[in-house]
């Protein structure tokens, strides 16, 4: 009987053993991809229109325009642009444009300026010229490449380029006109689904 009873308990440890190696392993925690955004896409560039243009509250600033800019939101952003040299009021007021929509806002000689225009120049900065997309163009459109929707992704919340690590140091190198004048990022147009974005003259420039 005594054998019987070992025998039978250790039939009993060996399949709770088994069935302790049957049972499933339980799943490591998949650790969260890297972001897949592509570059381009973090910036929120999107097509805007100049609504008002006005001198900047502080009378001895010479070299920025205040501007009220439609960029498909409820009501126009505010934006500083050091663009007093290059445009009257009469050409700056009415032209659509491109806007950098997600980059911190920053005061500018005291004016809060919500998002950057996006520029060419020369490369003594004795010209500059507004990168523009086709006059048809809807107001808050999101810029895209020739070869990448950005409608695909997410642009980054929020992008402080006074940080010295940030998106906008890796992208704005990136930005030139080509020999057509037209805009590009690594050498690709920047598009809207109404054509091509481009400046008026100045071709192989820098943009910012």
């Amino acid at each position: 009987e005594q054998k019987k009873a070992q025998k039978q308990k250790q039939q009993k440890q060996q399949k709770q053993k088994q069935q302790r190696q049957q049972k499933p392993k339980k799943e490591k925690k998949q650790q969260p991809k890297q972001d897949e955004t592509p570059l381009f896409a973090r910036i929120d560039l999107r097509v805007g229109l100049v609504e008002k243009v006005f001198e900047h509250p502080d009378p001895e600033v010479k070299s920025l325009w205040c501007e009220e800019i439609n960029v498909g939101e409820d009501k126009p952003r505010q934006i500083c642009s050091g663009l007093r040299k290059f445009y009257t009021k009469d050409q700056f007021e009415g032209k659509k444009i491109i806007v950098v929509c997600n980059f911190k806002p920053s005061k500018l000689k005291g004016f809060e300026s919500q998002g950057m225009v996006l520029c060419a120049s020369n490369a003594d900065h004795t010209k500059v010229e507004l990168v523009e997309p086709p006059a048809n163009a809807a107001p808050g459109t999101r810029i895209s490449l020739s070869n990448l929707d950005v409608y695909q992704f997410t642009p980054d919340k929020q992008v402080n380029p006074k940080k010295k690590k940030n998106v906008w140091i890796d992208f704005s190198p990136k930005l030139r006109t080509n020999d057509s004048k037209v805009a590009c990022f690594d050498g690709v147009s920047l598009v809207v689904p109404e054509g091509e974005c481009a400046v008026q003259t100045l071709s192989n420039c820098v943009v910012r």
